[in-house]
């Protein structure tokens, strides 16, 4: 990995090198010591997939340098995308993850022989709108069992909403077959400001199927 910039003076034989050639010389390595004049480490596809485990059988294994630094931190990004190399795009990403879609492995997880989904409810201002919709993408046949968990603007509690009535009545909290439907009641815990924030995750659905 060489530098990618020319040296200012090619000195010849018993040619008097002066203190503004040396000074130059040595300021043009200082102005170019920066990343993009730097050469790469992916001269070909081989050298580009080159990687190396940075802590073999619990041991760590010290990069002695830069080249062995990238593979790295190559052979980490190769392990936390799970892809055959570690430049291919992951099947999912960090926010995807965040945001509730699916983890297959999650997914297959038994509990009574049921599966679970977690999705995040996402904006609700429970205060002026009564109730939302949030897909579910399952088959409403195989959908066993709901629950939707509310956390107040200060997240400093977490609700189950249909555990809070009101006149005798209970919030709605339902599936067809594309949406769970939640409904809190009017003039019930969930009206009021400390549930009013956007821009924020109003909490959680839990579904089980099967």
């Amino acid at each position: 990995m060489p530098g990618l910039y020319s040296k200012i003076k090619t000195v010849v034989d018993g040619e008097t090198i002066t203190a503004a050639d040396r000074n130059a010389e040595h300021d043009n390595h200082i102005t170019n010591a920066i990343p993009t004049m730097i050469d790469d480490y992916s001269a070909n596809a081989t050298e580009m997939q080159t990687v190396t485990d940075p802590y073999p059988s619990g041991s760590p294994s010290l990069a002695t340098y830069l080249a062995g630094e990238l593979e790295r931190l190559r052979y980490l990004i190769k392990q936390i995308t799970g892809e055959a190399q570690w430049y291919v795009d992951p099947d999912t990403d960090m926010v995807s993850l965040k945001s509730g879609t699916v983890v297959a492995n999650l997914n297959a997880e038994q509990h009574n022989s049921r599966k679970v989904k977690v999705i995040d409810i996402g904006d609700w201002n429970m205060d002026t709108t009564a109730s939302v919709s949030i897909a579910h993408g399952l088959t409403l046949g195989n959908i066993r069992g709901i629950q939707a968990t509310i956390r107040t603007d200060a997240g400093s509690q977490h609700i189950n909403l249909a555990s809070i009535s009101s006149d005798g009545n209970t919030p709605l909290v339902l599936a067809d077959s594309t949406n769970v439907i939640l409904q809190r009641l009017a003039n019930s815990l969930f009206d009021s400001i400390v549930y009013d924030s956007t821009g924020y995750n109003r909490g959680w659905i839990t579904v089980w199927y099967v």
